[in-house]
Order: structure tokens, then C-alpha cells, then sequence
């Protein structure tokens, strides 16, 4: 199955976000809850986990990409 990662909305106000870096790179697995991505929105910084346990497919946003929220930044693979 495939999941789409979306920059997510943490707080009122945030619209968007930048990328800061990739800790995972495509094709790499991940575990659930492991940390994939810095993001920086409003001068807070935070990391974006995984849903679930897979393999990286697309990273769709470059490190210093401003991103809008809900915008899809990475596909992720499963084995469901």
C-alpha cells in the first residue's frame, strides 16, 4: 500500500513549511515513528515521523523547499 506523507498543519496559524533536511533518502526503509524529515515553520522547528513501517518510494520536496501544509513531500510503501 502506498501512503503519501503531507506536510502537517501544527498550530493555527501555519500555512507552510520549509524542508530543512532529509534524514531518510529514497529507497531506504523506515520503522513507525521513525524521524524522516526537519521542517521549519514559523521560526519552530520539528521533525516529521513515519506513519508506518516501509520503504521510501518519492521524496517530493527538495531540502529548502517551502512547502504549503497538506502538500504531499514523500510517498512511502508498505508491505500491507
Amino acid at each position: 500500500m502506498i501512503v503519501k506523507i503531507k506536510m502537517p498543519q501544527h498550530g493555527s496559524q501555519m500555512i507552510d513549511g520549509d524542508i530543512v533536511k532529509w534524514i531518510v533518502a529514497e529507497g531506504s526503509h523506515v520503522e513507525k515513528g521513525e524521524d524522516m524529515v526537519e521542517v521549519e515553520a514559523a521560526k519552530a522547528s520539528f521533525t516529521i515521523q513515519a506513519p508506518e513501517s516501509g520503504t521510501i518510494k518519492t521524496i517530493n520536496a527538495a531540502e529548502d523547499e517551502n512547502v504549503a501544509v497538506g502538500a504531499v513531500i514523500a510517498t512511502l510503501e508498505t508491505n500491507e
